[in-house]
């Protein structure tokens, strides 16, 4: 894809935080969608976020990721192919995103995916992206400790919102999870929006 067609910055992405604070179970790392040296003029260098800088800061942290899933609808941000190139997994797994949860079959997909990688690659972790690295791969990674972890919705919420604060903060998104492993009735309200989704 040529520079010219990359198309704007996504929206909310620049003061959005790259990742996670730490792992959640030891196992999954959330990030948010990393930019191509294509975007470059329009990020300012202290926003910049590329493949190249997250595979850095992950070996400074002596961190092995052997599989990265992508769930953003679109492959304009960056080449999924240079993945390859830091001896790491890559994984399309094309989700809406803005007003619909991943459905059944996509959260199904990633959980057996998941499931499996780990099973294989016990010392390996698994990185999850979307636009931001909060609702979509929020809910996927919580599905995960729900079905295999054996973790309730509850708890999952709360441990993916300490990582990666304030956590899930679609309203839609939270009453899934519960309408999905708990129950709906019982789906507490969103957290506050964080600042920087509401900065072009």
């Amino acid at each position: 894809m040529s520079n010219e067609s990359r198309g704007p910055v996504p929206s909310r992405w620049l003061h959005c935080p790259r990742k996670a604070m730490r792992l959640i179970q030891g196992k999954f790392l959330a990030f948010k969608t990393p930019l191509s040296s294509a975007y470059d003029s329009q990020v300012p260098e202290e926003c910049r976020f590329s493949v190249d800088m997250f595979f850095a800061s992950l070996k400074s942290q002596k961190m092995k990721m052997g599989l990265w899933i992508d769930l953003t609808n679109t492959d304009r941000y960056y080449d999924g192919k240079t993945i390859d190139d830091h001896d790491c997994k890559y994984l399309k797994l094309q989700c809406t995103g803005h007003d619909e949860t991943p459905s059944e079959e996509q959260t199904r997909t990633f959980v057996q995916v998941c499931r499996k990688f780990i099973a294989d690659n016990p010392l390996e972790i698994i990185g999850v992206h979307c636009t931001h690295g909060f609702n979509r791969t929020g809910f996927l990674i919580i599905s995960y400790l729900v079905e295999i972890d054996g973790s309730s919705v509850d708890a999952a919420l709360a441990e993916f919102a300490i990582v990666r604060p304030p956590g899930i903060y679609k309203d839609d998104y939270i009453k899934e999870l519960y309408r999905r492993y708990d129950d709906v009735e019982d789906a507490p309200p969103p957290p506050l929006k964080p600042f920087w989704s509401t900065i072009l």
